[in-house]
């Protein structure tokens, strides 16, 4: 009986950290690619605390009626689907909330870049994106309507770009920033400009600000 609470308290400590790991990067929130990697455990001990407390709690609770070693395994269980949940849904909040904590601290201390990968602010909203990709000789690559984008762990950024079907046309470089840069526009459309430098390629997002 009491190898089995060991075994099960271990488990709850160590384990449910994976379930952390898991969903937050398929939520896109974390990249530890390959020079990072020794990261990952770290991480995944960092939830050990609050999982292993969740873990004591339901336990707690669940002793009240059932005793034991099924006692002890539906502790295991409903702590590995609550651990699941909870981190779907606050996982990305939980993310943001530090990123804001993060860049006011840095605005305090006069800091000139703000945490968090420059990808994640194109998974940031519902609206309709529109891309145009250049080289780093600011030639036209593609150009469309941003369908979709994913983050791998390995850092490789793919993006699904729907041709665009209307009048719109690839724009060289210079003319998308001259449309774009008048005052009229800059109300109407938010602009970034990505640079990837494994890839030498310039993304240029342009979104609608309403």
């Amino acid at each position: 009986m009491l190898v089995n609470q060991v075994i099960a308290a271990l488990v709850a400590a160590g384990g449910m950290g994976f379930v952390n790991y898991v969903v937050a990067d398929k939520l896109d929130l974390i990249d530890f690619s390959d020079e990072k990697a020794n990261l990952r455990i770290p991480y995944m001990l960092c939830w050990s605390v609050p999982d292993f407390t969740l873990y004591l709690l339901i336990k707690q609770l669940i002793s009240k009626w059932i005793r034991g070693e099924l006692g002890i395994a539906l502790s295991l269980i409903v702590t590995l689907i609550s651990v699941y949940v909870v981190s779907l849904l606050f996982s990305r909040p939980l993310f943001w909330l530090s990123g804001v904590v993060i860049n006011w601290i840095r605005s305090k201390e006069k800091a000139d870049l703000f945490s968090g990968s420059p990808w994640n602010r194109l998974l940031g909203t519902s609206k309709e994106q529109m891309v145009y990709i250049y080289n780093f000789e600011k030639e036209p690559i593609v150009c469309g309507y941003l369908e979709f984008l994913t983050i791998d762990p390995g850092s490789r950024t793919e993006m699904s770009v729907v041709p665009f079907t209307n009048s719109k046309k690839q724009l060289s470089f210079q003319e998308v920033h001259d449309y774009y840069s008048t005052f009229e526009k800059l109300n109407e459309y938010g602009v970034q400009q990505y640079l990837d430098f494994d890839r030498k390629i310039i993304i240029v997002v342009i979104t609608p600000t309403s």
